[in-house]
């Protein structure tokens, strides 16, 4: 998914780089911004989405990453892919 992001969408590419970054310095706020503007930017990444989960619940913020994370699974096209 990763070079599939950076051939169609590198904007979100940056934003899911960003976030990485920031996990890596202890900055899980600044991860969580950084994964939910490249959800924005690829509203269809699993990956992006699953990141940005993942560092709302390192922040404790467990009811925002349940709801991200049904938004993600509801998302049109996400969840027939699943299906």
């Amino acid at each position: 998914e990763v070079a599939q992001l950076a051939t169609s969408l590198p904007p979100a590419l940056e934003q899911l780089e960003r976030g990485e970054r920031a996990l890596l310095a202890g900055d899980l706020a600044g991860a969580a911004a950084a994964f939910e503007a490249g959800v924005h930017e690829a509203p269809h990444s699993p990956l992006l989405s699953r990141r940005h989960c993942q560092a709302l619940l390192e922040l404790g913020r467990a009811a925002e990453a349940l709801v991200a994370a049904w938004h993600e699974v509801a998302s049109p096209g996400l969840g027939a892919r699943r299906a």
